[in-house]
C-alpha cells in the first residue's frame, strides 16, 4: 500500500520545497501557502496520472473523472484539515524552528505527512471497500483452469458494488 504513495510524495516534495524557497524571502506566509499548494498539484497530479494511464485523448479524461469518486473518498478528509491547516501551519513554523528555509519546510513537511496519513489509509481502507482499486493483484485460478479477473471486484466507478 506504501508504494501507491511514494512517487506522489517525491513530487510533491521537490515542488514544495521550490515554491516555499522561493517566496520564503518575500513572506513566509506566502511560501508556506505556495509551498502546500504546489505540493497538492504534484502530488493529485502524479497520483492522476499513474492512475489513468494507458489512457489518451478523450478516455484519459473519462479515467480522470471515474477516478474523483474515490479519490474524494480516500483523500477527502485528510486533505481538508491537510490544506487548510495543518500543512501551512506546520511549513510556516518549520523555518522558524530550525532556522533554515529549506530544512525548514522539509521539515513542516514531513510532520504535515505524518498527520495527513493518518486520516489517508483510513480513506484508503474504505475506498477498497466500496470501489475496486487498480493493484498489481494475482488473480486465482478457476476451477476449469482459467482465471477470471472480474470475479468478486468492482468498476472504478462504482457502478457495481461488491458481490
Amino acid at each position: 500500500m506504501l508504494r501507491r504513495y511514494v512517487l506522489p510524495e517525491i513530487v510533491g516534495t521537490v515542488l514544495a520545497v521550490a515554491a516555499a524557497s522561493a517566496l520564503h524571502r518575500t513572506s513566509p506566509y506566502a511560501a508556506a501557502w505556495a509551498g502546500s499548494l504546489a505540493e497538492g498539484i504534484g502530488y493529485y497530479g502524479t497520483l492522476l496520472w499513474r492512475d489513468t494511464r494507458g489512457h489518451r485523448g478523450v478516455g484519459r479524461l473519462r479515467a480522470v473523472v471515474a477516478q474523483v469518486p474515490g479519490t474524494l473518498v480516500e483523500f477527502g478528509t485528510a486533505e481538508l484539515l491537510d490544506t487548510l491547516v495543518v500543512r501551512p501551519a506546520l511549513m510556516y513554523a518549520g523555518p522558524l524552528v530550525v532556522g533554515d528555509a529549506t530544512l525548514g519546510v522539509v521539515a513542516g513537511k514531513l510532520a504535515a505527512d505524518v498527520v495527513f496519513y493518518v486520516f489517508v489509509f483510513g480513506g484508503r481502507l474504505a475506498r477498497v471497500r466500496l470501489w475496486a482499486v487498480p493493484e498489481k493483484r494475482a488473480v486465482p485460478e478457476q476451477p476449469g483452469g482459467f482465471a477470471d479477473a472480474g470475479a468478486g471486484t468492482t468498476t472504478l466507478s462504482g457502478d457495481h458494488r461488491r458481490r
